[in-house]
Protein backbone atom coordinates (compact mmCIF):
# COMPACT_ATOMS: atom_id res chain seq x y z
CA UNK A 1 0.00 0.00 0.00
CA UNK A 2 2.76 2.11 0.57
CA UNK A 3 3.94 1.99 -2.65
CA UNK A 4 1.17 2.96 -4.81
CA UNK A 5 0.77 6.34 -2.07
CA UNK A 6 4.23 6.88 -3.33
CA UNK A 7 3.53 6.39 -7.24
CA UNK A 8 0.21 8.50 -6.75
CA UNK A 9 1.97 11.35 -4.50
CA UNK A 10 4.97 10.83 -7.64
CA UNK A 11 1.96 11.48 -10.45
CA UNK A 12 0.37 14.55 -8.48
CA UNK A 13 3.48 16.29 -8.60
CA UNK A 14 4.37 15.69 -12.18
CA UNK A 15 0.94 16.77 -12.78
CA UNK A 16 1.84 19.99 -10.89
CA UNK A 17 4.96 20.68 -11.99
CA UNK A 18 3.38 20.70 -15.70
CA UNK A 19 0.61 23.05 -14.41
CA UNK A 20 -2.36 20.41 -14.05
CA UNK A 21 -4.23 20.20 -10.48
CA UNK A 22 -5.47 17.42 -9.45
CA UNK A 23 -8.92 17.99 -9.09
CA UNK A 24 -11.40 15.19 -7.26
CA UNK A 25 -11.49 13.71 -11.06
CA UNK A 26 -8.05 13.30 -11.66
CA UNK A 27 -7.39 11.95 -8.27
CA UNK A 28 -10.00 9.13 -8.74
CA UNK A 29 -8.56 8.33 -12.33
CA UNK A 30 -4.95 8.52 -11.05
CA UNK A 31 -6.08 5.81 -7.85
CA UNK A 32 -7.80 4.00 -10.52
CA UNK A 33 -4.86 3.38 -12.41
CA UNK A 34 -2.61 2.76 -9.70
CA UNK A 35 -4.87 0.26 -8.24
CA UNK A 36 -5.02 -1.49 -11.70
CA UNK A 37 -0.79 -1.12 -12.61
CA UNK A 38 -0.69 -4.41 -13.06
CA UNK A 39 -3.38 -4.98 -15.55
CA UNK A 40 -3.83 -3.12 -19.66
CA UNK A 41 -7.25 -1.58 -19.30
CA UNK A 42 -8.96 0.48 -21.94
CA UNK A 43 -10.28 3.94 -21.58
CA UNK A 44 -13.76 2.63 -21.39
CA UNK A 45 -12.91 0.33 -18.55
CA UNK A 46 -10.94 2.98 -17.08
CA UNK A 47 -14.15 5.42 -17.03
CA UNK A 48 -16.20 2.34 -15.81
CA UNK A 49 -14.01 2.01 -12.36
CA UNK A 50 -13.65 5.70 -11.79
CA UNK A 51 -17.25 6.29 -12.60
CA UNK A 52 -17.80 3.89 -9.43
CA UNK A 53 -15.57 6.28 -6.84
CA UNK A 54 -16.42 9.52 -8.52
CA UNK A 55 -20.00 9.22 -9.88
CA UNK A 56 -19.78 13.31 -11.58
CA UNK A 57 -16.43 12.03 -14.39
CA UNK A 58 -17.32 11.92 -17.85
CA UNK A 59 -15.61 9.72 -20.73
CA UNK A 60 -14.59 12.52 -22.09
CA UNK A 61 -12.89 14.00 -18.98
CA UNK A 62 -11.46 10.32 -18.52
CA UNK A 63 -10.28 10.79 -22.44
CA UNK A 64 -8.51 14.30 -21.81
CA UNK A 65 -7.07 13.48 -18.46
CA UNK A 66 -5.31 9.97 -20.16
CA UNK A 67 -4.45 12.02 -22.58
CA UNK A 68 -2.31 14.99 -20.43
CA UNK A 69 -1.02 12.11 -18.48
CA UNK A 70 0.81 10.31 -21.69
CA UNK A 71 1.96 14.33 -22.26
CA UNK A 72 3.63 14.10 -18.65
CA UNK A 73 4.99 11.05 -19.55
CA UNK A 74 3.28 8.96 -16.55
CA UNK A 75 1.30 7.20 -18.98
CA UNK A 76 1.80 5.11 -22.26
CA UNK A 77 -0.67 4.19 -24.32
CA UNK A 78 -0.64 0.19 -26.03
CA UNK A 79 -2.32 -1.52 -28.74
CA UNK A 80 -0.37 -4.65 -28.28
CA UNK A 81 -3.45 -6.96 -28.24
CA UNK A 82 -4.42 -8.24 -31.52
CA UNK A 83 -8.32 -7.07 -31.11
CA UNK A 84 -6.64 -3.72 -32.34
CA UNK A 85 -7.85 -1.85 -28.72
CA UNK A 86 -6.12 0.91 -27.17
CA UNK A 87 -4.89 0.04 -23.68
CA UNK A 88 -3.40 2.37 -21.44
CA UNK A 89 -0.38 1.34 -19.00
CA UNK A 90 1.73 3.53 -16.25
CA UNK A 91 5.20 3.94 -17.67
CA UNK A 92 6.71 3.32 -13.94
CA UNK A 93 5.72 0.21 -14.86
CA UNK A 94 8.33 -0.63 -17.65
CA UNK A 95 9.45 -4.02 -18.31
CA UNK A 96 9.72 -7.14 -20.00
CA UNK A 97 6.22 -7.86 -21.73
CA UNK A 98 5.08 -11.15 -23.80
CA UNK A 99 2.29 -10.67 -25.61
CA UNK A 100 0.38 -13.49 -27.12
CA UNK A 101 -0.19 -13.27 -30.96
CA UNK A 102 -2.79 -16.12 -31.00
CA UNK A 103 -5.32 -14.49 -28.07
CA UNK A 104 -3.07 -10.85 -27.35
CA UNK A 105 -2.80 -11.65 -23.45
CA UNK A 106 -0.45 -10.14 -21.79
CA UNK A 107 2.30 -11.03 -19.35
CA UNK A 108 4.41 -8.73 -17.46
CA UNK A 109 7.61 -10.26 -16.68
CA UNK A 110 8.41 -10.03 -12.72
CA UNK A 111 10.50 -7.74 -11.81
CA UNK A 112 12.91 -9.55 -9.58
CA UNK A 113 13.09 -11.95 -12.60
CA UNK A 114 14.38 -9.14 -15.04
CA UNK A 115 16.98 -7.51 -12.67
CA UNK A 116 18.75 -11.03 -12.19
CA UNK A 117 18.62 -11.14 -15.92
CA UNK A 118 19.97 -7.73 -16.43
CA UNK A 119 22.75 -8.45 -14.02
CA UNK A 120 24.06 -11.80 -15.98
CA UNK A 121 23.55 -9.79 -19.41
CA UNK A 122 25.67 -7.36 -17.54
CA UNK A 123 28.26 -10.04 -16.39
CA UNK A 124 28.43 -11.63 -19.76
CA UNK A 125 29.27 -8.13 -21.41
CA UNK A 126 31.55 -6.91 -18.62
CA UNK A 127 28.77 -3.69 -18.31
CA UNK A 128 28.00 -1.78 -15.60
CA UNK A 129 24.33 -1.77 -15.54
CA UNK A 130 21.52 0.72 -13.76
CA UNK A 131 18.72 -1.49 -14.27
CA UNK A 132 16.59 1.09 -15.57
CA UNK A 133 14.61 -0.87 -17.99
CA UNK A 134 12.96 0.26 -21.18
CA UNK A 135 9.80 -1.53 -22.20
CA UNK A 136 10.16 -4.69 -24.06
CA UNK A 137 7.71 -6.80 -26.04
CA UNK A 138 8.48 -9.97 -27.32
CA UNK A 139 5.87 -11.98 -29.20
CA UNK A 140 5.12 -15.56 -29.27
CA UNK A 141 2.27 -17.71 -27.70
CA UNK A 142 0.99 -18.07 -24.22
CA UNK A 143 1.16 -21.46 -22.55
CA UNK A 144 -2.96 -21.95 -23.37
CA UNK A 145 -2.49 -21.24 -26.58
CA UNK A 146 0.65 -23.13 -27.90
CA UNK A 147 -1.17 -26.14 -25.63
CA UNK A 148 -4.08 -25.84 -27.92
CA UNK A 149 -1.80 -25.56 -31.26
CA UNK A 150 -0.26 -28.73 -29.70
CA UNK A 151 -3.84 -30.46 -29.27
CA UNK A 152 -5.00 -29.19 -33.08
CA UNK A 153 -1.59 -30.63 -34.76
CA UNK A 154 -1.83 -34.71 -32.70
Amino acid sequence: MKKEQQLKTTIQKQLKKSGFKMTPQRAALVDVLVRHQDQHLTAEKIFMLTKEVSRDIGLATVYRTLEILMNIQVLKKNAINTDGIVRYELIHSRGIQLICKNCGRVIDVDQNFMQRLTSMIAAEYHFQSNHDFNATNIEGLCSECAEKMQDVAK
